[in-house]
């Protein structure tokens, strides 16, 4: 609310100077006219530089003044180039910063907005995923749940997860529990669905036990896909020298995949039934950089990474009971 009043005022000072400029370059041209006092050149360029130049331009071509003088034919023209150059650099600084908390939406309709969910989540006993900015439910990505609104399940709780939401990814998540009969809200981060890793190592350091594919509704186990090892071993960074994985749009499906496994004579180690995406090695007559980018052409794929130390294809070790 604050930015667009202050963006009013903006306006409006603009919508005034660029006025005043305008009939102050009629007047001084009345007054040549007349032989009268004339109004300073440093006075009407000092206008255009506070804002006035739009005005100041429209008035040398409409009244014919200045025309002929070599500081208003170019100076006025670069003058107004630079305030245009200047509000466009703002402009793109503005929508590149994160809104504030308090931008985004004030503090006493959080609980209007509390309301809101809680009379979805009664439409939707299946469960959501909602965008607080747009009121919609995203159709990709996948949700993860922040750890900090964990077992909120009352009208009285949705206030404080709001204002978390609010102040973090913007998303809120609702599923009803059948057992105890419950509806549950998470404040929710969504990662793009090409950045499963990213969304496991969120939701293992947040305490989940599962992650959710918004697209294909797909409730993935974090422990399965980690093949029951612990994230305390990524801080080495290990690759495999063989291995990557292949992520690829279900909509489009994995024919073209095949046919380029087949053609590029790789190997499938793994076919992920849990997500769209398949385990490769790479021929032994071609080094892992040129198959992947090779792989990332190919009709369907949506991304391409290296295979980590948590390998997807690593074998669940049975732990061994001292007796």
């Amino acid at each position: 609310m604050k930015e667009l009043n202050l963006l009013h005022v903006v306006l409006i000072y603009l919508a005034v100077i660029n006025v005043v400029t305008f009939f102050m370059f009629g007047i001084d041209k009345w007054k040549a006219k007349k032989s009268k006092w004339r109004i300073r050149e440093t006075a009407l360029l000092g206008l255009a530089v506070l804002g006035g130049s739009i005005g100041a331009w429209l008035g040398m071509k409409v009244w014919h003044h200045k025309t002929q003088h070599k500081k208003f034919r170019y100076g006025v023209p670069l003058i107004l180039i630079a305030q245009i150059a200047l509000f466009l650099f703002c402009s793109c600084r503005t929508a590149s910063l994160p809104a504030s908390p308090s931008s985004q939406i004030e503090q006493s309709n959080i609980s209007q907005v509390a309301d809101k969910i809680w009379a979805f989540s009664q439409s939707h006993p299946n469960g959501f995923t909602l965008d607080l900015r747009t009121m919609t439910e995203p159709t990709k990505g996948i949700a993860v749940s922040y750890a900090a609104t964990q077992n909120s399940h009352s009208r009285n709780q949705l206030d404080k997860l709001v204002n978390h939401a609010f102040q973090n990814n913007g998303y809120v998540g609702g599923w009803y529990n059948k057992d105890n009969g419950l509806y549950y809200f998470d404040s929710t981060r969504l990662f793009p669905e090409d950045s499963l890793q990213a969304a496991i190592r969120f939701g293992k350091e947040n305490g989940q036990q599962s992650v959710y594919v918004i697209s294909s509704s797909t409730e993935i186990p974090i422990m399965q896909v980690l093949d029951q090892r612990s994230l305390a071993t990524e801080g080495t960074q290990e690759l495999s020298p063989n291995v990557f994985l292949v992520m690829y749009d279900a909509e489009i499906g994995k024919d073209s995949l095949l046919k380029a496994i087949e053609d590029y004579k790789c190997e499938i180690k793994y076919d992920y039934s849990i997500i769209n995406g398949m385990a490769l090695k790479k021929p032994d007559n071609r080094t892992l950089e040129e198959t992947m980018q090779y792989f990332k052409k190919v009709k369907g794929v949506t991304n391409v990474e290296y295979d980590h130390v948590y390998r997807l294809t690593d074998p669940v070790k049975p732990k061994l009971e001292l007796k």
